[in-house]
């Protein structure tokens, strides 16, 4: 089984550079978004200015808040999981099961095809 490679940076939460209109970077502690139009962000460079649309400062100190971006990326990769550090988020991970949305295995959390078919529901959970 083949697995793609394309955005694995982004679920591995590792720090990327995104170049160009409409592309998505991760920098220190920083996720953006650049400016989709080519024209504006062309002017924005040109003036030496970020051409970035939307700017995520993350706390990389706060647990909680590296407790979400876990949950949110590791819930989505097929192989690996998610393997929770919080109570809470112990808690939460319980009730998806019930729910049907997870499976457990050795603490280890991964989407079931339900849960699959709602991802995007199933991790605000964690948000």
């Amino acid at each position: 089984r083949k697995i793609s490679r394309h955005n694995i940076k982004y679920w591995h939460n590792e720090r990327y550079i995104g170049l160009g209109p409409g592309a998505a970077g991760y920098v220190g502690d920083i996720r953006y978004k650049n400016i989709e139009d080519l024209y504006l962000w062309r002017e924005r460079v040109a003036r030496n200015e970020k051409p970035w649309e939307e700017r995520d400062t993350l706390s990389l100190t706060d647990p909680v808040e590296i407790e979400k971006y876990r949950a949110f990326l590791g819930l989505r990769l097929l192989r690996g999981g998610y393997e929770p550090r919080i109570p809470a988020f112990e808690e939460r991970c319980r009730s998806l099961v019930v729910r049907g949305f997870l499976s457990e295995n050795e603490g280890r959390y991964t989407l079931t095809k339900k849960g699959l078919l709602l991802a995007s529901d199933v991790t605000e959970e964690f948000l």
